[in-house]
This record gives C-alpha cells, sequence and structure tokens, in this order.
C-alpha cells in the first residue's frame, strides 16, 4: 500500500485499517478457552479498545458502541455485502452479456449496505456513543496503548499488573493553565470560510460564532469547536454570542451545544437564533478584571443580515481587540459616528472576511489596529480576501494574519502588556511535508 501510495500513512484509515489486522494478530495469540460466542464477542470488544488510542489521537474521541456495531455489522457485510461485490467484480471482469449481471450484482450489494446503514446511524446518536476525554497528551495515548497490550497478552505475561497505574494519565486530565488575572486570550479557530472565536480569561470563557454546517454533514461546531473546547476542559460556556444568522457564523451552533452548555446565548439576529437573547450597543460585563463592551448594533434598529452582527469590544488595562464579524460600511459608519471612542483597539478581526463591502478608510483608520485577522476558507469560491481591502490595513502599519495560511491563532493579551500572536497551528505546528 505504501508503495502504490506513500500519501496513505497520513491517512485515518491507514492507521486504523493496518491497526486493526494487527490487534486481531496479537488477540489470535493470546486467544484463551471459552464458548465460541465468548471469543467471538471477546475479539469485537478488545479490538475496539485496542484501537481507542488511534481513535484519540486522530479524533480526539472513540466509540462506545463500536462493539455492539461491529458485532451486527460484521456478519451481515460478510454474508449479504461482500458475495455480492465479489460476483459484481467477478462477472464484470468478463464482460460481455455478463456486464449486466455483474451491475446487478453490485447495486444488490449497495441496497444491502443501505439496510444496514439506519441502524448504525441510531446506534451513533445515542447519547454515550462516543467517549472524548480531555487527555494530558500524547503521554496517555502511549500509556493507554501500552496497558491494552498487557490486559490482551497471554496468561504469564510479566507486568500485566501494571495494566490500572498506566490508565492513570487517561483519566487525570492535565490542568489546562488560563489567563491571569486582567488579561485573557483569544483563540480563532480554523472552521474554513466562517468564524468562531474562544475567549477565555481567567475564570470565564465565551464563545463567538461557532462556525458553518453543511448539508453534506460536515459541522464545524461538532467537528472542531466542540472537540478544541473539551481539549481545553470547557464543559459550560458562559456566554455563547452569535453575531449574526448567517451560516458560516451560526451554523455550527447545535453541533456545540449537542455537548455543552452555555449559561448565556445572545445575537445580534434574535429572529434566525432561536432562544438567543438580543444583543445591541451599551451592553457590557467585567470579567475577571477585563471589560467586555457591545459597541453594535444600535439598539432598536431592527437591523438584518450583515450589519446586525453583534460588534465586541474586549480590553484590558494595555490592549484591546474588536471582533467585528461581517459588518458592512454602513454598521461600520454607525461605529464612526456613535462609538468613535472605542474604535481603537490594537487587534482587529478583520470585517466580513476582507470583502470589498466592509473596511472602509475612515474605518481602517479609525481603529488602526497592530493585528488585523482574517478569517476565510482556503482558495474560497468568493476570492476572500480582497488584496485592496488588506493593503487599507497594510498601509497603517497593520500586520495581517490569515487563518487561509496560518491555520487556528492564538493570541495572548496579557494585562501589562500589548496583546501578541503566541501560536500559528500551520507555522508553529509545521510537518516535514507542510508546503513551505
Amino acid at each position: 500500500v505504501v508503495a502504490i501510495e506513500p500519501g496513505s500513512v497520513l491517512a485515518p484509515g491507514f492507521w486504523l485499517s493496518f491497526g486493526g489486522v494487527a490487534v486481531i494478530l496479537f488477540i489470535a495469540s493470546a486467544r484463551g478457552g471459552g464458548a465460541d460466542w465468548w471469543r467471538w464477542g471477546r475479539t469485537h470488544l478488545l479490538v475496539a479498545i485496542g484501537l481507542a488510542p488511534l481513535s484519540l489521537a486522530w479524533f480526539a474521541q472513540t466509540s462506545l458502541v463500536a462493539p455492539l456495531a461491529n458485532l451486527i455489522a460484521v456478519p451481515w457485510v460478510s454474508a449479504f455485502v461482500v458475495p455480492w461485490v465479489l460476483m459484481g467484480v467477478v462477472l464484470g471482469m468478463v464482460g460481455g452479456p455478463l456486464a449486466t449481471l455483474a451491475d446487478w450484482a453490485l447495486r444488490e450489494s449497495e441496497s444491502m449496505l443501505a439496510g444496514l446503514w439506519p441502524l448504525l446511524e441510531w446506534l451513533g446518536q445515542w447519547e454515550w456513543a462516543a467517549w472524548q476525554p480531555i487527555f494530558a497528551g500524547h503521554l496517555a495515548l502511549w500509556a493507554l496503548g501500552l496497558a491494552f497490550v498487557l490486559f490482551a497478552a497471554p496468561r504469564g505475561w510479566p507486568g500485566r499488573w501494571l495494566v490500572i497505574p498506566l490508565l492513570v494519565p487517561v483519566f487525570w486530565p492535565a490542568r489546562v493553565p488560563t489567563p491571569p488575572s486582567g488579561g485573557f486570550e483569544l483563540t480563532v479557530l480554523d472552521v474554513g470560510q466562517g468564524l468562531s472565536a474562544v475567549v477565555r480569561t481567567a475564570n470565564h470563557t465565551l464563545l463567538y460564532d461557532t462556525g458553518p454546517s453543511y448539508a453534506g454533514g460536515f459541522d464545524a461546531g461538532a467537528r472542531i469547536v466542540l472537540p478544541y473546547l473539551r481539549s481545553q476542559a470547557i464543559d459550560t460556556l458562559d456566554m455563547l454570542l452569535i453575531s449574526h444568522g448567517d451560516n458560516d457564523h451560526r451554523g455550527g451552533l447545535e453541533g456545540v451545544l449537542s455537548g455543552l452548555g452555555a449559561r448565556r446565548l445572545i445575537t445580534g439576529e434574535p429572529a434566525r437564533v432561536p432562544g438567543a437573547a438580543p444583543c445591541h450597543a451599551g451592553m457590557g460585563w467585567t470579567w475577571d478584571g477585563v471589560r467586555f463592551r457591545v459597541l453594535g448594533p444600535k439598539p432598536g434598529q431592527g437591523t438584518a443580515g450583515n450589519d446586525a452582527s453583534c460588534v465586541l469590544r474586549i480590553e484590558t488595562a494595555s490592549d484591546a481587540l474588536i471582533l467585528t464579524a461581517d459588518l458592512e460600511s454602513s454598521g461600520e459608519d454607525y461605529l464612526l459616528a456613535e462609538q468613535a471612542e472605542y474604535l481603537p483597539a490594537g487587534v482587529l478581526q478583520i470585517p466580513h472576511h476582507g470583502s470589498a463591502s466592509s473596511s472602509q478608510p475612515a474605518f481602517v483608520t479609525a481603529v488602526r489596529p497592530r493585528i488585523g485577522i482574517v478569517t476565510a476558507g482556503y482558495r474560497n469560491v468568493f476570492r476572500l480576501p480582497r488584496e485592496d481591502v488588506l493593503m487599507r490595513y497594510r498601509g497603517q502599519g497593520t500586520n495581517i494574519r490569515d487563518t487561509r495560511f496560518d491555520g487556528a491563532l492564538r493570541v495572548n493579551f496579557p494585562p501589562d502588556r500589548l496583546a501578541e500572536v503566541t501560536y500559528a497551528q500551520r507555522v508553529d505546528g509545521r510537518r516535514l511535508w507542510t508546503p513551505q
């Protein structure tokens, strides 16, 4: 496989497939006695446990229903899917008048597989279908793997008593550091063409937008935002702020809320975000010495669409951040007229992914950020950000950071110093095979 397709070693399926075979071979070598049904069920259970470290490494979760699903799926596929596939392949190779029969056989295999799928989906929807622990790091994965080897090993293997101690790192998560009082940390997640940002103070967490979801099944809230929050030991949000109702900003909302709670949900477009309270200029609060101030939209204005975006200013004693979501020129006009004193900020999330409908010269001059953050999808169909828009910021001395090239970004706002970017996923986490 590697000789034909070297890049396969970067795919989860490669490691799970060969890892599964390795686990089965190891189990077979250590197989004990017992009834056939017990050995069969034990194999499925041990395969699920043995693949847990790989699953956790790739997906930050592992399935708890996999043994049950495999008990049903493996016999079904073996009896009703594989024979039709083999028949279709053989008849297709013969060709000629048998090609029609081959097509029929392959269609039968597809229908057999389709009959199994609803059951697997039902199992996957169980509340406890997956386990998403908070690990101390890769050490815990290695410890879990070694614990499995000792657990599944034949009787008489030395060191089997170490299984329990080796599980301690798995169930004893590392303490996640938080910012000091008076400071905060911004993490802009890479959700493609959309926005999701996490703001953490010493004792509070705010999630600003949840990224997109698509009909094909991808949900940034469930696939990106929620796993990140869990990795940071966050099980409840103090505030979930949905800037406005567009899919690329609120599409992942249900995915996030499926895995954790939010004490408060607000938005600039309550009509498009059920259950959310209005977000409008004049709102404000203080967490751990950090001031949060909503600059827009104007209360009672009834604004809809991009200019309904809830604009949030977050400030320490030394610096400030402004999150603008999809704000456009008319919304910027309101800020320039009514909130001008609060516009200067060291860090700005550049409005509307750097589109031509935003970042008018007067607004850029008023904010004059040192750091401008663009959230956009790589090679997005909108061709954002616009280069002429970025040039306006560069003309003010702004350092542009772009999730298309940087990936997820972390910006630290100390209580007594200017903010700085402390982590860029595709720069600091670059692999040997990543293009420069």
